[in-house]
């Protein structure tokens, strides 16, 4: 049957000399896998450039349930994503966080209020100008609300732990390692009381939000079986650690 769909672009591999499997998140299926055949070929009949890392795409799609592999009839993109793919720090954001989606999206099942969030945050990181270095850690720290395991916003004061394990804050350091000292701790509960619009005003240096983001891979790895390692991280601290 073919249906009309709105995807994001989680990951690639090449397939045979020509084709490449693509795989996707889309508002009325969830995450599906499909083959496009050509792309790769000296006479290509699409460009493989529309296929980068989250761009957002309008799709149409020959799409059949008992089906691994759904073929694709047409596909545009939603709006221009230079940002994504010719700046060098968005670009390599973007590089990691499809890798983290990719890991964490599995569901085939449609889930609109997350692919909402998504759509509009990639929107909006797409056409920002200034404050993109916070972009990810926003995204991860949010996207756990969908995951199932958003942290509990019951910070106190500054000098409140953050139990990695149990998601909550506490007054004593926990007795597990599994945690965040008082300073990222502190820097979490802003994340978590701030809208996509905000996190610009939220001041970190390279250091702060390279603990942050371990605190938060670290976090993600102990509430989400089979996350496995990262491997576009060490990109990302290169490009913030420079």
């Amino acid at each position: 049957m073919l249906q009309k769909l709105r995807g994001i672009v989680l990951h690639h591999i090449n397939y045979g000399d020509t084709s490449i499997i693509l795989y996707l998140y889309t508002d009325h299926k969830g995450r599906i896998t499909v083959i496009i055949p050509g792309v790769r070929g000296k006479r290509k009949n699409k460009r493989i450039s529309l296929y980068h890392k989250l761009a957002l795409l309008d799709l149409e799609v020959y799409y059949k349930a008992s089906r691994d592999l759904q073929q694709i009839r047409e596909a545009h993109a939603v709006i221009p994503m230079a940002g994504l793919t010719n700046d060098p720090v968005k670009s390599t954001i973007a590089l990691f966080l499809s890798e983290i989606l990719y890991r964490t999206l599995k569901e085939e099942e449609a889930n609109p209020e997350l692919f909402a969030f998504l759509e509009n945050a990639l929107k909006y990181f797409e056409l920002a100008d200034e404050g993109v270095a916070n972009f990810h850690l926003y995204l991860m720290i949010h996207l756990t609300r969908f995951l199932g395991f958003f942290p509990v916003d019951n910070q106190q004061n500054d000098t409140d732990w953050f139990n990695l394990t149990t998601g909550h804050f506490t007054t004593l350091p926990p007795e597990s390692p599994n945690r965040l000292d008082p300073g990222i701790s502190a820097l979490l509960a802003r994340f978590l009381r701030s809208n996509l619009e905000e996190t610009i005003t939220i001041p970190l240096n390279r250091h702060q939000r390279s603990d942050l983001l371990a605190g938060l891979l670290e976090f993600y790895k102990i509430h989400l079986s089979g996350m496995g390692e990262i491997r576009s991280y060490s990109v990302l601290k290169d490009i913030f650690d420079s």
